[in-house]
């Protein structure tokens, strides 16, 4: 008797698929497509752009009087480029000048002086209020006959001398209640009055020991907003300035990067020979099972997309490595790099050693710079570099030209600027925050610079683990800190710097103009290439959008993506 074994038609087509899966998979976790000549060049998308001056001529954009002082200009000015960069339109005038309310419909008063007994005209003041405007003290006022004049309508029953004041508590937070509501910490630091205010009076933040910091007070048909303080002129702490600002207007949108980079400073980099404090491993195999194993298991949870600065050697002479062969723990650490391109990573670039540019000299730095482009070209080869974080973030221009010789694709660097720039092919993101560990102050700097750009950036060095048995310690830390975020912020992007710096010609070239028709707003846009994200504050409900897709991401506070040149909002009012 003969059996006859036959295979259904479907047993053959899944086996089929198993091998592809297979050959897929080895293809990822392969050095192929890190091969790839385009593996991590940027790609951007097409950009619209629309007739400014014919949108300026149509939808006119009203401005915001700012009120100043030559003696307190570094406040002023602080205040001004942060309107500037939310898309606000600033009039600056000395407040020794006659207020020239009548001929102007400003749509609000920001005083940025403490100088208030120079105030041309109380009254003037007095009844712009009363008449429905907004004035928003954004610094304290010093005790004088103005201020004995206003404080009870700035809602105010008793005020006193200065005082110090540490930590900022809000009443309510700006996204979610996880890290953005108590800041406990003594480098937050303000100059402010004593104070007892009214039961009228709407408190928004206190100090960490209850003193009423950011307030308003109704008066006629308008309010006088006050912030009882002096932090507002510092570009890492305005979340409030901008908070003031968006409690002068019944609504409010502006142009947001939407990303956090999360940065290895100097990885992948050499390790000495050894064993191990912590016993049983040498150094080398401490990082790769512990240290880079629990990088990579933290990457994969919460899609990190780290950004890496390469470092050569800690030598101090380009001379004393071994040009064209390394080690082979340097050539094992270097393969490290594949592995995060696989994770969607970056390499970039700190460069050859520890030292500051700035201390070397032009040849120098060429020659060191170029060495390390030739050991990055054995590890990677054809990868383009795109991305710099030096090792001085403050003087990071110092031989740029020698850097972008030995890095011809260079476009972003990370560094210690208040401000987002682009200089030519060159753009500069900022460093928010530094270490494994946090606390209030880096949450505190963390909410600021989001509520100003929707970015931050987070700076990490592995190095000061490899040969100390704390990093298992300080990286439970650190994963709780993943886990605020992601509860706090789950819209916001993880990208490599590179990818984030896309976003840069968007957050600041994009000019949006209003288009009001009754409870229906249509935003037109100066320029649009996709994604193009904004921030939009409005107390009233949205009914619904067009062209656009909306995310609620605080109270009041809404996350724009938009679709088109043009996007509506329709309001509940």
């Amino acid at each position: 008797m003969r059996n006859n074994f036959f295979l259904d038609k479907s047993i053959y087509v899944m086996i089929a698929f198993v091998g592809l899966l297979g050959i897929i998979f080895i293809l990822i976790r392969s050095d192929y497509l890190l091969d790839y000549r385009h593996f991590n060049e940027t790609t951007t998308s097409a950009v619209e752009e629309a007739d400014r001056e014919e949108l300026a001529e149509a939808y006119s954009k009203p401005s915001i009087l700012v009120l100043t002082s030559e003696d307190q200009s570094s406040i002023s000015n602080s205040i001004v480029q942060t309107m500037k960069e939310i898309g606000q339109i600033p009039v600056s005038v000395p407040i020794t000048n006659p207020l020239d309310l009548a001929s102007n419909e400003y749509e609000g008063i920001i005083i940025a002086t403490e100088t208030i007994d120079k105030l041309n005209n109380l009254e003037k003041l007095i009844s712009y209020v009363e008449d429905g405007g907004s004035v928003f003290f954004a610094v304290r006022p010093s005790p004088g006959a103005a201020l004995s004049t206003l404080y009870q309508r700035l809602g105010m029953i008793e005020v006193g001398s200065f005082i110090e004041t540490k930590g900022i508590e809000l009443s309510d937070p700006i996204f979610k209640e996880t890290f953005s509501q108590r800041f406990q910490s003594d480098k937050i630091i303000n100059s402010s009055l004593a104070v007892r205010l009214s039961n009228t009076a709407k408190i928004y933040a206190t100090s960490s020991d209850g003193l009423p910091l950011f307030w308003s007070s109704a008066h006629g048909e308008g309010q006088f907003i006050m912030f009882n303080g002096t932090i507002l002129s510092d570009p890492t702490q305005q979340a409030l300035l901008i908070q003031g600002i968006q409690r002068m207007k019944t609504h409010m949108i502006y142009p947001v990067i939407n990303a956090r980079v999360t940065a290895l400073k100097g990885f992948p980099f050499p390790i000495s020979g050894g064993k191990h404090m912590s016993g049983g491993m040498t150094n080398e195999e401490y990082f790769q099972q512990v240290i880079w194993a629990d990088m990579q298991r933290l990457e994969a949870k919460y899609d990190l997309n780290y950004t890496a600065s390469f470092v050569a050697s800690y030598e101090d002479n380009p001379d004393t490595a071994t040009s064209g062969g390394h080690t082979q723990a340097d050539k094992g650490l270097l393969t490290l790099s594949h592995e995060l391109l696989r994770m969607g990573g970056e390499i970039g670039v700190q460069g050859f050693n520890q030292q500051s540019l700035s201390q070397k000299s032009s040849k120098d730095v060429g020659s060191s710079m170029k060495e390390v482009a030739a050991q990055l070209e054995e590890a990677i080869s054809n990868y383009p570099i795109t991305s710099f974080i030096p090792v001085d973030e403050v003087q990071f221009l110092e031989h740029m030209d020698e850097v972008q010789e030995a890095f011809p694709h260079l476009r972003t660097v990370l560094a210690n600027v208040s401000t987002p720039t682009v200089e030519g092919e060159l753009a500069t993101l900022p460093t928010t925050i530094n270490h494994f560990e946090t606390d209030d102050y880096s949450n505190w700097l963390i909410v600021n610079e989001m509520t100003k750009r929707g970015y931050f950036s987070h700076s990490l060095s592995l190095d000061r683990f490899v040969y100390t048995t704390d990093f298992e310690q300080v990286n439970k830390q650190f994963s709780l800190f993943q886990d605020k975020v992601q509860t706090d912020v789950p819209w916001l992007r993880s990208l490599p710097l590179s990818k984030a710096a896309e976003a840069l010609p968007n957050y600041m070239q994009t000019e949006v103009f209003e288009e009001i028709n009754k409870n229906e707003i249509t935003f037109h846009l100066s320029r649009f290439s996709s994604p193009s994200y904004f921030y939009f504050y409005t107390e009233e409900g949205i009914v619904d959008t067009d062209n656009c897709q909306l995310t609620k991401i605080g109270p009041n506070l809404y996350l724009i993506e938009a679709e088109q040149l043009s996007f509506t909002i329709r309001l509940d009012g």
